[in-house]
């Protein structure tokens, strides 16, 4: 499942993942803030609305309902948080 993709309104592509112990992840794929790597991964939707914001603060695109749609699922219970 992805919140969101590359496009004429976001300049990121988030989805849910699974990391190598088979954990459920937020990744950031090809993310422009990574030194190192391609992607930036989390665990939990609070931490990817927080990187999410990162890339608005150098002026990238990333649409509001992705955050919304991360929040959201932040107060479910069976939000990536619990795996």
């Amino acid at each position: 499942m992805s919140y969101v993709r590359r496009g004429a309104d976001s300049d990121v592509y988030v989805y849910v993942g699974r990391d190598g112990s088979d954990n459920v992840i937020l990744v950031c794929s090809d993310c422009s803030l990574q030194e190192c790597c391609e992607t930036f991964s989390c665990a939990t939707e609070l931490e990817m609305i927080v990187h999410l914001g990162a890339h608005r603060l150098v002026g990238e695109l990333v649409p509001q309902e992705a955050l919304v749609e991360l929040a959201r699922d932040a107060r479910r219970p069976e939000s990536v948080k619990e795996g």
